[in-house]
């Protein structure tokens, strides 16, 4: 009775959402910035985040939101083909941010079949990406907001309810969620809540 061939790993679709601050090693393959997409008012932020459907639905509200969403399906399953046909270890594309269409029109790049990874705190990719054997292909997507609790989070879940390749496992990661906001949070708010007054602080802070 002959040996039946071990079929080959599945590839990886990593998506990270994470605060602005402390980015991302090694650096992703696709990075969005969710920034100036409106956050949800204040009620909703302070009892929710981004992985609750009443915050989701909220989001999906936005067309911005939707746009982007839609943007980034496209853009992670044109890589998912480059990797399909590509030789392990070439160097597919070069890490691009993309941004809220209608906020920055003409702005140049800047630079679930499976289960979930929640919850982590570690800025190092490879910390989270939980392989047994190392040798799985892995396309890292990361998004962010100013906390990494709200807009970047749901964006990230919202993503992963995409319909996706069955050949390709599906995990989600959020680095921030459970950190204290101190340590997630801008720096010198004060100084800037002075400045740009209390509204702006609100909604840009959280």
């Amino acid at each position: 009775m002959g040996l039946e061939a071990a079929e080959p790993p599945r590839p990886i679709l990593l998506l990270v959402s994470h605060a602005r601050t402390n980015p991302l090693s090694p650096a992703p393959d696709l990075k969005y910035d969710i920034r100036p997409i409106s956050n949800p008012p204040k009620p909703i932020r302070d009892k929710y985040t981004g992985v609750d459907k009443r915050l989701r639905g909220h989001m999906l509200s936005h067309g911005d939101f939707l746009s982007l969403l839609d943007h980034a399906e496209t853009e992670i399953k044109e890589l998912m083909q480059k990797m399909s046909v590509s030789e392990p270890g070439e160097l597919i594309s070069a890490t691009q941010t993309w941004t809220s269409p209608s906020s920055h029109v003409g702005m140049p790049p800047e630079l679930l079949d499976s289960g979930y990874a929640r919850n982590g705190n570690s800025d190092e990719i490879d910390d989270i990406e939980e392989d047994d054997d190392g040798n799985r292909q892995t396309l890292r997507v990361s998004m962010f907001c100013v906390r990494g609790r709200h807009r970047s989070v749901a964006f990230a879940e919202e993503l992963a309810l995409r319909s996706w390749p069955s050949s390709w496992e599906i995990r989600v990661h959020h680095r921030d969620l459970g950190r204290p906001k101190k340590e997630t949070g801008s720096r010198n708010t004060d100084h800037r809540g002075s400045r740009l007054g209390r509204g702006f602080l609100a909604d840009e802070v959280e």
